[in-house]
């Protein structure tokens, strides 16, 4: 059986009926904008160069992608593949394209935009570079692959929900990221271990080495990949159809046809067309946040998740003296602002939540909760010297026991409204003042601390 190499340009046997194209070893159809896909193999040949031109025309993709995890073409499906070319010509890798070979090694051309479901599932691969214009890698495109070194060139769009990252469950041990990689890319595809680790370098990029079951920061990057917020609807639809429409409308990861203004800003459309602020790469340690992003207002810096761990991590680890949020921001979500060197902070009247660990580990004297604030979740406010608290309406807490967002804090100055409740008083602040206050048939005003002694001013 002839073989098609990668530098061939002359076309074995074919004939064009209807768009469909054979050759002894490839069926293909052709494209409205006169390019090649490639729809089926049937040779035997375990070693292949997939053909840059059939018929003349130029090969731009291999099958299709669909957005049922179980339709496509196929192509290399199950050949027992030992080796793949992939010509730089071809942009769109679809469905189970290569799934179930026997390939230890695969380089993706520089111009792949996107690739399919469970594409490269159930290979031997250890090893995989992915190129910088790849915008689109769908559900389970790796899964099953014994790959401990990974380098992503840029974040990318997944479609669905939760741990179905297309590396997910793969044992990687080596990864290298671009210093704007996007929290929904890490936390759906790599171990919680790693996540955590990377939120705490501040999101740095680098090279990340596990050895044994700790994580370290090899050697820092300042390389900067493509924004998530660039990819347009318009250019996910054209390698996917409308395989994304689920991934496109889901609250915490909607794509729309954004481009940030601010260079240190990564950001995400929500459902009623505010921004999310994901991501701050700048190095300014006094930041304003934009109020308006692309033309459309930001109201929420990260989000809060119930994992404690969980969540963009904005501003953690940025060495910010001072931070002035705007007034319609209504989520600061987990861990956003902790671990800086914040002395005040002024929060917005907007406001309605504040997420777990969100302001933790700053140098806060005094604050004052508005009246908007609904939640304040566990240790908010922990290892703060925050001795001055007023809080303007009541505030609800998930979780139990003496996790409130203020326990611990030194307080000794505190204003309360009338209808606070016990175990917002309980699970916050000490009991000697909770006694007095409830002595006080729990009434609203200021309580202060004169050395052990509490006292309603």
């Amino acid at each position: 059986m002839k073989k098609i190499f990668l530098s061939t340009l002359v076309l074995l046997l074919s004939t064009t009926v209807f768009g469909q194209i054979r050759t002894d070893e490839y069926n293909a159809r052709e494209n409205p904008d006169n390019t090649i896909t490639l729809t089926r193999y049937s040779a035997k040949a375990t070693e292949v160069a997939v053909p840059h031109f059939i018929d003349g025309k130029i090969v731009t993709a291999i099958g299709r992608i669909e957005p049922n995890l179980f339709f496509g073409e196929y192509v290399f499906n199950n050949k027992r593949l030992t080796r793949a070319i992939i010509p730089n010509s071809v942009r769109i890798i679809g469905n189970s394209a290569f799934a179930n070979n026997r390939l230890t090694e695969i380089t993706l051309p520089a111009d792949l935009k996107g690739i399919g479901h469970y594409a490269f599932r159930g290979n031997r691969i250890t090893s995989v570079t992915i190129p910088e214009n790849v915008i689109l890698i769908e559900l389970f495109a790796f899964q099953d692959n014994p790959i401990s070194t990974l380098t992503l060139f840029s974040s990318f769009a997944t479609s669905g929900s939760g741990f179905s990252g297309p590396f997910s469950g793969c044992p990687i041990t080596r990864l290298t990221i671009p210093a704007n990689m996007e929290s929904v890319t890490m936390e759906r595809n790599f171990e919680e271990a790693l996540v955590i680790f990377w939120k705490l370098q501040g999101q740095a990029g680098g090279t990340y080495v596990k050895r044994g079951s700790e994580w370290t920061l090899e050697q820092r990057s300042n390389r900067m990949g493509t924004p998530l917020a660039q990819i347009t609807r318009a250019e996910l639809e054209q390698i996917s159809g409308t395989s994304l429409l689920g991934f496109l409308d889901t609250d915490s990861t909607r794509m729309t046809e954004i481009n940030v203004e601010k260079d240190d800003y990564s950001a995400r459309g929500n459902p009623d067309y505010t921004m999310t602020i994901t991501q701050y790469s700048g190095k300014d340690r006094d930041v304003v946040i934009p109020a308006v992003i692309n033309g459309s207002t930001v109201s929420a810096i990260g989000r809060i998740e119930t994992n404690l761990l969980r969540g963009e991590f904005v501003f953690n680890s940025k060495r910010l003296n001072s931070a002035v949020i705007p007034n319609n921001i209504r989520i600061i979500g987990n861990s956003t602002f902790s671990n800086n060197r914040l002395s005040e902070i002024t929060l917005p009247e907007a406001l309605e939540e504040i997420g777990y660990y969100a302001f933790r580990g700053n140098r806060i004297r005094s604050l004052t909760i508005p009246e908007g604030v609904t939640v304040i979740e566990p240790y908010a406010f922990q290892s703060n010297p925050l001795a001055t608290l007023t809080i303007l309406a009541p505030f609800t807490t998930s979780g139990a026991g003496n996790t409130g967002p203020f326990f611990g804090c030194p307080i000794t100055r505190l204003t309360i409204p009338s209808d606070m409740s016990d175990v917002i008083m309980e699970r916050n602040f000490e009991a000697s003042l909770v006694t007095f206050w409830k002595n006080q048939r729990r009434a609203g005003g200021t309580y202060v601390k004169t050395r052990n002694t509490w006292s309603l001013e």
